[in-house]
């Protein structure tokens, strides 16, 4: 497993908040339960002798586990250990179920950028739920994908695939960048922003939304081994609002301002109780969550 003893964001040298053997009955009932029992020994080997160890940055609040999965591992934890088939019935499940606040979201977009078309991306965009709900005439989309049974998927659905090499000939492309439930999960946090930045627009949007480790770990200093924001091997990196903010501003992103957020959404033609309830989220998330939208200079 690979080592990270330094923040991230600030590398700034991280003081240990939790530490706990893999070895804890805690982890097997974990392992077991959610990956199922088959998976437990391979799960386990791999682990070997390192700890789940969470480090935080006392200047930023990041959070981060220590020993992180390498390459080759993760592709296995990704395409083949956890169930594929779950996984796509999982999506198609939220696409349904949120359905209309995706519509919303991309009618936030469209006023943002005064009804022009727009060069989409959904980076890590797994089975394409939110793509596959936005409106084709309006934009063009694109989806970043690196799982071989989503790829081809998302290719199926008629959507554009980037990957790790095509990627790069995008530079200054696009005006929409959504990255979902995307950054917890990767061991270099710096490469993506770095790769986010060279392919926007100027002023262009990026969506970034996380799992919020204020509200989960920060507040009760509470750590019990299961799915969230320090799930154990999956969710690498753990962000509150303030450090969220902090990763962006470094590659010369910025919120949104509010004034921009309300005026945005009061372009829309139709405003009822829903949209005013989307209003006050958004406005929320800027201030006290981790799912932010920010622009670049």
């Amino acid at each position: 497993m690979l080592s990270q003893e330094n923040c991230k964001i600030c590398d700034k040298k991280g003081l240990i908040f939790f530490s706990k053997e893999y070895s804890d009955d805690e982890f097997k009932d974990y392992f077991e339960n959610f990956y199922g029992n088959q998976n437990f020994n391979l799960i386990n080997n791999y682990i070997g002798k390192n700890k789940y160890e969470l480090l935080k940055c006392e200047k930023c609040e990041f959070i981060w586990q220590k020993f992180a999965p390498e390459e080759k591992f993760a592709y296995t934890l990704y395409e083949e250990i956890i169930d594929k088939k779950k996984s796509f019935q999982k999506s198609k499940l939220l696409q349904e179920k949120r359905k209309i606040r995706y519509q919303d979201e991309f009618e936030f977009i469209f006023n943002y950028f005064q009804n022009k078309k727009i060069n989409i991306l959904d980076f890590g965009a797994g089975w394409g739920s939110w793509l596959n709900v936005i409106d084709n005439t309006k934009v063009d989309k694109y989806a970043f994908e690196l799982s071989p049974s989503r790829k081809k998927y998302l290719i199926e659905e008629g959507i554009k695939v980037l990957d790790e090499i095509s990627i790069e000939k995008y530079q200054s492309f696009f005006d929409y960048i959504r990255i979902e439930q995307v950054l917890e999960h990767v061991v270099d946090i710096n490469l993506i922003l770095k790769l986010i930045k060279k392919i926007a627009k100027d002023n262009c949007i990026v969506h970034i939304g996380v799992p919020n480790g204020k509200k989960e770990i920060l507040k009760n200093h509470k750590i019990i081994i299961k799915k969230g924001a320090v799930q154990p091997l999956e969710h690498l990196n753990c962000f509150s609002n303030r450090s969220l903010k902090k990763a962006l501003i470094k590659y010369n992103f910025e919120p949104i301002k509010l004034k921009k957020i309300i005026f945005t959404h009061l372009k829309n033609n139709k405003f009822n109780l829903e949209k005013l309830r989307f209003l006050a989220k958004d406005i929320l998330d800027s201030f006290f969550s981790t799912s932010i939208k920010f622009k670049l200079k």
